[in-house]
Parts: structure tokens; C-alpha cells; sequence
């Protein structure tokens, strides 16, 4: 049953055809039987004006992703902490570039 699956991920094994079209790609997913290629074709086809966008800008939004989760893991350590500036101010410095050196901010 792998086979099916990795008709799409590799048109170069398919005889020397190029890559299908997203039309192409998403009949062959529906008719192909498989439930997890048809989740697959639909959350491609919902996310692709994202991914289009991805491949024409190279721009991502993981420097605010990670900020994002250094922010929450702060919070859930200072879980019942009675002084939110502290909180706060545990953030701030977490996040600062300064403290952060050892990741090569841009």
C-alpha cells in the first residue's frame, strides 16, 4: 500500500513526467483511495495561497513563533507567582536578544 502513497511525492520514478498540476494532484489524491492522501490534497489545497506565498517571499513568521513559545513557557512556569510585573519582566529578558546569543539572532 506504500506505493499509492508515493506517487506524489516522486513524478520523477513515473516514467520521466514532470510534476502534475495542484488540479492533477488533487483528483489523483481523491481517486486514489486512501483517506490520509485526501486529507493530504485538502490541507494542501486550503493552506496553498499561504504556501504560494511562502515560496515566492522566503518570508516566515518562526522568529515570532519562537518568541511565542518562550513567552508561554515563561508563563507556565511562573504559574501562581502573585507579582505579574515580575512575570513580566522574566519575558522581557527571556526574549531580548542579548540573552537569546547563543541562537545567532539575525
Amino acid at each position: 500500500m506504500v506505493g499509492p502513497a508515493w506517487y506524489p511525492v516522486r513524478p520523477s520514478r513515473r516514467g520521466g513526467q514532470g510534476r502534475p498540476s495542484p488540479a492533477t494532484f488533487y483528483d489523483w489524491c481523491a481517486q486514489a483511495g486512501l483517506p490520509e492522501l485526501e486529507r493530504l490534497a485538502t490541507t494542501i489545497e486550503k493552506w496553498w495561497p499561504a504556501i504560494e506565498a511562502f515560496l515566492h517571499t522566503q518570508i516566515t513568521n518562526a522568529a515570532s513563533e519562537g518568541v511565542n513559545r518562550v513567552v508561554k513557557l515563561i508563563a507556565r512556569n511562573a504559574y501562581g507567582f502573585r507579582n505579574t510585573d515580575n512575570q513580566r519582566l522574566r519575558v522581557r529578558a527571556a526574549t531580548t536578544r542579548r540573552t537569546r546569543g547563543h541562537l545567532k539572532p539575525a
